[in-house]
């Protein structure tokens, strides 16, 4: 579906590490979107895959909350 729908790769999350298959895709450089519906158990990962004036895209919590200590890292970064 993703792919229909105009994605380059999909990575299945649950069969390969995807913060090192996007680096390998991506050269290092990241992607433009991340779009997270999983939360807590991939949202670190997610947020390391973004590329320069990338934006992630967290639309569900399946995996558990992402909490504001979480986010607290990423305060430096324009979130919302």
């Amino acid at each position: 579906m993703a792919k229909q729908a105009g994605a380059d790769q999909t990575i299945l999350y649950t069969e390969y590490d995807f913060e090192e298959e996007i680096q390998k895709a991506t050269g290092g450089q990241g992607v433009t979107m991340v779009l997270d519906a999983v939360g807590q158990t991939t949202f670190e990962k997610g947020f390391k895959c973004l590329g320069r004036r990338g934006f992630m895209v967290l639309y569900g919590q399946a995996g558990g909350a992402v909490t504001d200590t979480e986010l607290e890292p990423y305060k430096m970064v324009h979130y919302s």
